[in-house]
């Protein structure tokens, strides 16, 4: 009996039908594991109270939204300014486009619910997921990449990122692909992964700044891996050129408004030390003992090797540790601050390089790769999780019930503490895309500082005149948090607050406390928020004016914009 032979192509077609397939299953799974974190963490039900800049994100990329539905074509500029005036938590500028293109390209197809947002993160990390297992699967075998990206999910840090609203999941993406496509250059030799590089790379510029550091990556795998020859590659050195060209203009316009946030001791040797010291320190705490100890193995491999002139290294090995070393060495030098939220962007890179150390280990020792993939998954329970707990549940039923009926269109209100500022101006941005309210923050009407708080000083110097710059608004209606609850002397209210707080307990002024609810904030147990109304409301059109010369260099005034 003959039997007929398959032809090699529809082999390959066959194979890559499944392994589509596959991948589609590891994407829909990681993402319900991430829509399983969302419930649990509480983020659906919580005001964007879990990090500072989250109600900004969340904000810019509405803002864009309803630009793109409302005006296309029109003044992009004067509309993102008309739109600070009434919810001043928009960002664009001070953070590059892509991140709230992408957010309002989402809300044009699903709705503008902080709800959707999130599971517009969710996805996106899904995606890295399974960026990362298809990329192990040919090197590792799917039970160590089913691992990867198990991992990368469920891990603390990338769970604290997709439960809030940040740029750093699709950051991550961004960056992981091209330091994939970098690997494959090296080890095709060929344009297109280049091509493909300088693109991803690109995009992770104009979403975050710190993807410059990207620029260093084709020549410094190269160098890890003892690719000497690729250094003689023109192309290997045109594409980064070409990064800088596509992202130049927009980093070069924005540079002053990014500025404003850096640390005001700028570059420094004393801030690069500290920052250095800073990152070293958080980076076995960050990623827990556990895990840091195949991360480590990991890296150290490619460097004891740097010097071999007989044995090349695995592009992919080396491309992750390259894209480590460079993303840690921007934020060391550059005085933005180092956080051990900066290790989030490279958390892909080094769940790789833990992967690869396991299945050299298990290659060495004749260890099943089975046994492998659980070694690592024990040796991250050890470094400790469990879902993060997202609070502020309080302040979206506080803006709801409390303070929404009360927002009449025209109506100016001045807040006054961090998270009542956030989940006020994002929660009533969710519930009026539309803006028809002024939000005035008292971190910017009362006092001033640079984006960091550095360089504070207070506006008015006394309640007296506080009180008067209220009247001239006018503003009618003041929410303050109350203090918070001594805590061994932690807490310390910032002077605005506190000033904004006297003059509406002036026993001579027109303010009137109206109603203290109780909201829940995440950083002190129980605080209570004030609301304060004015007797009687004083009528007329609102005449604001918020100082943005640190960012601007000119003012916002409402003007025509009602």
């Amino acid at each position: 009996m003959i039997r007929a032979s398959v032809p090699y192509s529809e082999k390959a077609a066959v194979i890559a039908r499944s392994e589509s397939w596959l991948g589609l299953v590891v994407f829909l799974g990681l993402a319900a594991i991430g829509c399983a974190v969302l419930a649990v963490s509480n983020a659906l039900e919580s005001a964007l109270v879990g990090h500072p800049d989250e109600a900004a994100h969340y904000v810019t990329g509405l803002m864009v939204h309803q630009y793109l539905r409302d005006a296309p074509g029109r003044d992009p500029v004067g509309f993102a300014q008309r739109y600070y005036l009434h919810y001043p938590k928009v960002a664009i500028g001070h953070w590059p486009p892509v991140f709230p293109f992408v957010v309002a390209g989402w809300m044009l197809a699903v709705g503008t619910s902080i709800a959707a947002v999130l599971v517009l993160q969710v996805l996106l990390a899904a995606a890295v997921g399974a960026v990362l297992f298809a990329t192990l699967k040919g090197r590792t075998g799917e039970w160590l990449a089913c691992t990867a990206a198990g991992l990368w999910m469920l891990l603390r840090l990338s769970q604290e990122s997709y439960v809030l609203v940040m740029a750093e999941p699709l950051l991550a993406l961004f960056v992981l692909l091209a330091t994939i496509s970098v690997a494959r250059y090296l080890e095709s030799g060929r344009m297109r992964p280049l091509v493909e590089y300088a693109v991803a790379s690109t995009f992770a510029v104009m979403t975050k700044g710190s993807g410059l550091a990207l620029l260093a990556l084709p020549v410094l795998a190269a160098l890890l891996t003892g690719r000497w020859a690729y250094l003689r590659d023109w192309r290997i050195h045109v594409a980064p050129v070409g990064v800088v060209v596509a992202s130049a203009p927009w980093t070069l316009l924005t540079f002053p408004m990014v500025r404003d946030g850096f640390d005001p001791r700028g570059a420094s040797m004393d801030v690069m030390a500290e920052q250095a010291a800073t990152a070293l320190l958080a980076f076995v705490p960050t990623l827990g003992v556990g895990l840091a100890i195949p991360v480590l193995a990991g890296i150290v491999w490619p460097l004891a090797s740097l010097h071999s002139r007989t044995r090349l290294l695995d592009p992919l090995w080396g491309s992750s540790v390259a894209t480590v070393l460079a993303l840690y060495a921007i934020h060391i030098v550059s005085p933005t601050f180092m956080a051990p939220r900066r290790v989030l962007v490279v958390l892909p890179a080094l769940i790789a390089l833990a992967v690869l150390a396991m299945h050299r280990i298990a290659s060495r020792f004749r260890i099943p790769v089975r046994i492998a993939a659980a070694g690592l998954i024990v040796l991250a329970m050890v470094s400790g999780g469990g879902v993060p707990r997202k609070g502020g549940e309080r302040w979206r039923a506080f803006v709801r019930d409390e303070l929404g009926p009360a927002l009449r269109p025209g109506t100016a209100v001045l807040i006054a503490g961090q998270e009542a500022e956030n989940a006020i101006i994002s929660e009533t941005a969710q519930r009026q895309p539309s803006p028809s309210v002024f939000l005035v923050r008292a971190s910017k009407f009362v006092a001033n500082s640079d984006w960091s708080g550095a360089d504070y000083r207070l506006r008015p110097a006394s309640p007296q005149a506080l009180g008067e710059a209220l009247r001239r608004v006018p503003i009618n209606i003041v929410v303050v948090e109350r203090e918070p609850l001594p805590s061994g002397g932690r807490h310390r209210e910032p002077p605005h607050v506190a000033l904004v707080r006297a003059t509406v307990r002036r026993p001579d002024g027109p303010w009137r406390l109206a109603q203290q609810p109780a909201v829940e904030t995440e950083a002190a147990g129980v605080q209570v928020a004030e609301i304060y109304t004015r007797h009687p409301p004083l009528e007329g059109r609102v005449q604001l004016t918020v100082d943005l010369r640190r960012k601007l260099g000119h003012a916002l005034s409402t003007g025509n914009s009602q």
